[in-house]
């Protein structure tokens, strides 16, 4: 009995140790959500650039939606989105976007429960890609810049952009 009191006493401490070490996401979500920050495990954030902030997991997801990238951007002013803005976000995302292979056919500034909201759509030129297309979301969160950037193995759909939105709409 003094051994099971024990081993729970070792495992609570040990886990609440492991919790401390873990970065929270910049954001809370009305989702069930699971943050891993690009210092959390190694080699998360290979390829990607310094803006890159983690991988949101969300756990009711399935599919190409349920691994989010996120990308907090320093030294972007809080002011309204506009498709300039979002373009120095996509850059800041993906490099100059008129010397990569990536190219943007779609950017959409929508209100959201944040104002002023960016869609953008960037397919991939390679017929043969496992990633087509990625969807963007960016915008301010509380007066914060931030993106969300969704790789999916196939052209989206209404109902996908849709869901999209829908996850931005939780995020506070």
């Amino acid at each position: 009995m003094l051994k099971v009191i024990a081993l729970g006493i070792f495992l609570c401490f040990n886990i609440t140790a492991l919790a401390k070490n873990l970065t929270s996401a910049p954001f809370t979500s009305s989702e069930m959500i699971d943050f891993t920050a690009k210092g959390d495990q190694k080699l998360l954030d290979f390829a990607k650039t310094d803006d890159f902030s983690g991988v949101v997991t969300r756990n009711h997801e399935v599919g190409d939606k349920k691994l989010v990238d996120v990308y907090e951007f320093k030294n972007i002013e809080a002011v309204p989105m506009n498709e300039a803005v979002c373009k120095k976000m996509l850059t800041r995302i993906f490099g100059d976007l008129d010397k990569i292979s990536l190219k943007v056919s779609h950017i959409d500034i929508y209100t959201s429960h944040t104002g002023k909201t960016c869609d953008a759509k960037i397919d991939d030129a390679d017929k043969e890609a496992k990633i087509p297309e990625r969807r963007v979301i960016a915008g301010f969160l509380n007066a914060k810049p931030l993106a969300l950037v969704f790789r999916l193995s196939k052209k989206s759909n209404n109902s996908d952009q849709e869901s999209i939105h829908k996850f931005w709409d939780t995020l506070r």
